[in-house]
């Protein structure tokens, strides 16, 4: 018999036996039965009420998980933007790297190089698209196209600012990306005036 029927059948037994002399003499006595059904009653409602607080309270750690997974994925990928996708830069921050870019072959020359007037005299801003893969960045600049080539940059970042130059000078600069197979051909060049 489950709890449920234990219960119904103990009320019953009660509604129908009480007032009779003839179950006053037997033991257990039926207020006993009695107490224990009120008992076993007040225990289903509680239950109830505990079972209704647990769904609210599953669903709202459900809301506020599913919220915080979200933000965490927000977080992680503004950071991996800022970082370029610098395996060391995010470890170091805490975040786990599930499948690190390690190409197997060589890498492409970064695209979209282009540049404009810096942020101070004598100066040209240059900057270029994220190579998937990448260590490092090399740009260099030159008085023509065809050289003599100068470093100006060797880092992990997305644009530099190269300083020194004759202002008004016409510069042509060229970028690659630096990786575990080596280093990309160059990429196509742009040419800016130094400011």
């Amino acid at each position: 018999m489950s709890d449920e029927l234990v219960l119904a059948y103990a009320n019953n037994l009660v509604a129908t036996g009480t007032g009779k002399p003839s179950v006053e003499t037997v033991s257990p006595k039926l207020a006993d039965v009695g107490t224990l059904a009120d008992e076993t009653a007040a225990a289903f409602s509680a239950e109830g009420v505990a079972a209704a607080t647990l769904l609210t309270t599953r669903t709202a750690r459900v809301q506020k998980a599913e919220q915080l997974r979200n933000v965490v994925t927000l977080y992680a990928q503004a950071m991996d933007s800022k970082y370029d996708g610098n395996v060391a830069m995010l470890q170091a921050i805490g975040l786990e790297i599930r499948n690190p870019a390690l190409p197997v072959g060589p890498l492409p020359a970064p695209a979209n190089v282009r540049s404009v007037a810096g942020p101070v005299e004598g100066s040209v801003t240059v900057r270029w698209n994220y190579v998937r893969g990448r260590y490092l960045y090399e740009a260099e600049c030159a008085p023509s196209p065809a050289g003599p080539w100068m470093p100006c940059y060797q880092s992990a970042g997305l644009q530099t600012t190269c300083v020194d130059l004759t202002p008004g000078t016409e510069y042509w600069f060229r970028v690659r990306a630096v990786g575990k197979a080596g280093a990309s051909p160059w990429s196509d060049l742009t040419r800016r005036r130094a400011s």
